[in-house]
């Protein structure tokens, strides 16, 4: 623990390490070490800030759950807690609706194998058809 001195007063500063901190520092840690910073979290001496994967793994849920939670108000939030709420969390994920696949001028679907051969033998002509289809875009919004 650090501690300074400012005229009559000392201050005691609490290190901060994060879950993401503490993934990229463990695997150059041996268990000695991993133990004193275990013992210094649980002590106080240090402070742990999960991860909101780890936080999730913690209470048994997904982590999109926690999403969802974290956008609920705090009333909504006691009411699920009190059971009053059953309301799924299921139906208050948003559900990002898939993109059309790109079609041709016959009106055939164009699959991702001939897309990526547009692209890796004619970049230029993937390149027209994106400024193409953002023109279109453009004006049908202006319409």
């Amino acid at each position: 623990m650090e501690t300074y001195t400012n005229g009559t007063w000392a201050a005691t500063r609490i290190g901060v390490i994060s879950g993401a901190s503490l993934a990229h520092r463990l695997p150059r840690l041996d268990r000695r070490q991993r133990a004193v910073l275990a013992a210094d979290v649980l002590d106080g001496a240090l402070r742990y800030e999960p991860t909101r994967k780890e936080i999730a793994e913690i209470f048994r849920v997904n982590a999109s759950y926690v999403d969802v939670a974290r956008t609920l108000s705090p009333v909504k939030r006691a009411a699920i807690l009190n059971g009053w709420d059953a309301i799924s969390f299921v139906d208050l994920r948003a559900h990002t609706p898939a993109l059309p696949k790109p079609i041709t001028a016959n009106g055939n679907a164009v699959d991702d194998a001939a897309l990526l051969a547009i692209a890796r033998h004619n970049p230029n002509r993937l390149w027209n058809a994106l400024q193409t289809a953002e023109t279109v875009v453009a004006v049908g919004a202006a319409e």
